[in-house]
């Protein structure tokens, strides 16, 4: 196994991700999250992974707001 430039230089093809990039992310997340109707309290309560999947169903999330 060689080491060419492709192997070198791999953050060039694919960037890092950056910690910014995420909060800001989660943080568009909760505000859609919000804006569907659920409570601030429980979307801060929320993993980054429920709010993801909450997002995937907007429609039921926003039943589950209203009721």
């Amino acid at each position: 196994m060689g080491s060419n430039r492709f192997l070198r230089c791999k953050p060039k093809r694919r960037p890092k991700k950056s910690p910014s990039e995420k909060r800001r992310r989660e943080n568009t997340h909760a505000k859609r999250l919000e804006a569907l109707g659920m409570k601030p309290d429980t979307v801060k309560a929320m993993s980054s992974k429920d709010k993801r999947t909450a997002l995937r169903k907007p429609a039921k999330v926003k039943a589950d707001a209203a009721a």
